[in-house]
């Protein structure tokens, strides 16, 4: 394996990366609540963590498969922005199923800080990759839209995930 040429490469490379450590903390994850014995967390974990897998992997194999330039920007945009909302919603799962008793009897303010906090990280995040794959004041109308609907998608997600 060599090193990646270009600044687009090195980042097709980040995805995939992105991808293996996104399994990797959902795998992780649900084996550990597994272990607790509560139904209702497995499922919620099930679906909260694992739905989330299925409209990331799709964008990245169709960005994969298409040749269009307009279309592929829309993708990157969006593979990037759902993708590091995906890890960081994991993380913020993650801290919560393992550390449950403290933010039992810290529920909201913290949780609401730390959401705030691991999102915000993520929107910097994001900002980097778009500079990086070098987006500019141009494409900020496909930034907005992509954004927007992987932002749809998580909270639709999370709805059908506590259903």
């Amino acid at each position: 394996m060599g090193f990646a040429t270009s600044t687009h490469d090195r980042l097709n490379h980040a995805f995939d990366l992105l991808l293996v450590l996104i399994g990797i903390i959902t795998a992780s994850i649900l084996q550990y609540i597994s272990t607790l014995g509560s139904s209702s967390l497995i499922t919620f974990g099930m679906r909260f963590m694992f739905i989330p897998l299925i409209p990331l992997i799709l964008s990245w194999i169709l960005r994969q498969i298409t040749d269009n330039q307009d279309l592929g920007k829309f993708i990157d945009i969006f593979a990037w922005f759902y993708g590091i909302f995906t890890l960081f919603s994991d993380l913020l799962f993650f801290f919560g199923a393992t550390f449950i008793k403290q933010f039992a009897t810290h529920l909201g303010f913290d949780v609401g800080i730390s959401s705030i906090v691991l999102y915000a990280i993520a929107v910097l995040l994001n900002v980097q990759v778009y500079k990086l794959l070098g987006f500019g004041k141009k494409e900020f109308g496909l930034v907005l839209v992509a954004s927007s609907i992987a932002i749809v998608i998580t909270a639709i997600i999370l709805y059908v995930s506590t259903l």
